[in-house]
């Protein structure tokens, strides 16, 4: 049995005989190696109970974190905070997203929720993920 023929992959490299597949070729840049990679979208997170202390919080660690966003912020009618911007009232720089009250509204700009409310909100919000399909982190 002869040689494996690998041509007709691109990325691929014939060795030797036994025809192994190379990975696609290194890119150098900045000093180091890197594989290739296709390009990828940030996740865009929703967080409820963006004004109270672990909302402000989560969204401090998505203002530091690569490849995670701020898509929307969510609280409660009554709540401080509402119409301003949650990256500025959490203490990080300007997000250009405002605290609003209607899930059903700003849930299509999300990928997931990030739900730090209490026990009653969380089953709505269930319904709203569901419904917009989108995961819901509890």
């Amino acid at each position: 049995m002869g040689a494996l023929n690998l041509s007709r992959f691109d990325s691929a490299q014939r060795v030797g005989d036994k025809g192994i597949a190379r990975p696609p070729p290194l890119v150098t840049g900045k000093g180091r190696d890197r594989r290739k990679r296709p390009h990828m979208t940030d996740l865009r997170l929703m967080v409820a109970g963006a004004s109270g202390r672990m909302g402000q919080t989560l969204i401090r660690i998505i203002a530091e974190t690569p490849g995670v966003k701020l898509a929307a912020a969510l609280e409660r009618p009554e709540a401080d905070g509402i119409g301003e911007d949650a990256g500025l009232r959490a203490g990080v720089t300007a997000t250009d997203v405002d605290i609003d009250t209607d899930a059903a509204s700003i849930v299509r700009d999300a990928d997931a929720i990030l739900d730090f409310t209490t026990p009653a909100t969380t089953v709505a919000l269930a319904k709203v993920a569901a419904k917009a399909r989108v995961a819901h982190v509890i």
